[in-house]
């Protein structure tokens, strides 16, 4: 029995091992077109100066303009997408316990959003692997 429970860690291991290098080396999780198309002029150009930020890596700057952007439009269709990318810049200031909270409010508020809720999940289980955590990035990304 536990020759066989190594072995599926081990497996789960190497599978999420190559899933985190692929994802890892991919595209940052972007707006859904369904949901820009639902964002008035205001919202757009909140979430445009937020996702500048994000993308020139001042990410201290986009996780307090993510956090303006959700505090400011509570009914806005990008909600889920604005709160992932702020616990994304929580995670790539290096505060991943933080982040871990905060991908959890992503996955509490809007598990049916499958396009947000699905990276929430891969990147707490990225945050529990880079703190040395190896356990439960496992948990986590097996809930995949």
């Amino acid at each position: 029995m536990f020759k066989l429970r190594n072995f599926c860690f081990t497996a789960v291991f190497v599978l999420f091992s190559v899933l985190a290098f692929s994802i890892a080396s991919a595209q940052e999780v972007t707006l859904q077109k369904s949901d820009e198309s639902k964002l008035d002029p205001f919202e757009q150009q909140n979430l445009a100066r937020a996702d500048k930020l994000f993308a020139d890596k001042q990410y201290r700057a986009a996780m307090a303009d993510y956090d303006l952007f959700l505090l400011e439009f509570p009914k806005s269709a990008a909600l889920p997408y604005a709160l992932l990318r702020k616990s994304r810049s929580i995670e790539l200031d290096n505060k991943r316990y933080q982040a871990i909270k905060s991908y959890q409010e992503v996955l509490d508020y809007f598990p049916n959003h499958v396009a947000y809720a699905a990276p929430a999940l891969f990147y707490i289980g990225d945050c529990h692997w880079s703190n040395g955590n190896t356990k439960n990035a496992l948990i986590a990304w097996s809930k995949m």
